[in-house]
């Protein structure tokens, strides 16, 4: 006979990510994640399975919300420099001293994993895989409205803001102030002028 949950799994799933979106994979003991979901060692194989299948399920959950969030701000409804203003203030410079400091979970799995496990690295790249579809999408829409000089290429600044991504999301969580990521994000802003 099979035990139903006594939990909340996307709620237990939820504190499992922000648990290893914090601390990273390597530094999270199988304890520390017991703690932080509130459940026991046979609760956590038989709903998620091991460290690493919960681990993905994580990342995956932290995608699936970051993308609704993104797609939103990526709606191309007003100027391309707003949109990407708006974009930068909401994702990056605006956030919760928290959530800077911590990172983004999908560059920070790149980071940490890249080397060590390159099959989990390779599922935190294809989130930002569709993230630089989002950005294509922006630009070759905006291309079309006569917004975007012919000259610019939607494939490549598509490229450029992702790495842009990145980069304000690792210079965020080293502390770089506000004012600092925001003159990194005017310059970026400035390449489709």
């Amino acid at each position: 006979m099979t035990r139903s949950l006594t939990f909340d799994r996307t709620e237990v799933l939820d504190k499992a990510m922000m648990h290893f979106w914090a601390f990273g994979y390597g530094a999270s003991s199988m304890q520390d994640l017991l703690s932080a979901m509130n459940i026991n060692r046979g609760s956590l194989y038989s709903t998620y399975g091991d460290k690493r299948a919960l681990y993905i399920e994580s990342l995956e959950r932290y995608k699936t919300l970051s993308f609704v969030v993104i797609e939103r701000l990526l709606d191309d409804q007003d100027e391309l420099p707003k949109t990407l203003q708006n974009f930068f203030n909401t994702m990056i410079l605006n956030g919760d001293k928290q959530q800077k400091q911590i990172g983004c979970f999908v560059v920070n799995t790149i980071i940490e994993l890249s080397k060590v496990d390159p099959e989990l690295s390779q599922v935190a790249a294809k989130g930002m895989t569709k993230v630089r579809s989002y950005f294509e999408k922006l630009f070759t829409n905006a291309k079309k409205k006569g917004e975007l000089s012919s000259d610019h290429d939607p494939k490549a600044l598509a490229l450029f803001y992702v790495n842009c991504i990145h980069g304000l999301r690792v210079s965020a969580k080293q502390g770089m102030s506000k004012e600092k990521l925001q003159q990194i994000v005017n310059t970026a802003i400035h390449v489709i002028r």
